[in-house]
């Protein structure tokens, strides 16, 4: 699984994606955190320089008890489900 953002300035590092409740999924929901350190004295900078990018491997069987997948970033969240 991989999540994209882009932050407010240039310069971020140390992207992951936190894994919630211990990395199991509540209700078929695995949930992430999408995280990333952030310099304060960097410039803004064009959106193609700010683009971030982390990624969690997931098994055939870890996606047999998931439904959704939900990401929670500084100022949203998206979930991917499946039917």
């Amino acid at each position: 699984m991989r999540a994209v953002g882009v932050t407010s300035r240039q310069g971020a590092y140390d992207v992951r994606l936190l894994p919630l409740f211990d990395g199991e999924p509540r209700d078929g929901v695995l949930t992430y955190e999408f995280l990333a350190l952030q310099p304060i004295n960097t410039p803004q900078g064009p959106e193609h320089t700010r683009r971030i990018q982390a990624a969690q491997p997931l098994s055939h069987g870890d996606l047999e008890k998931i439904r959704t997948i939900r990401v929670i970033a500084k100022r949203n969240t998206r979930q991917s489900a499946r039917r």
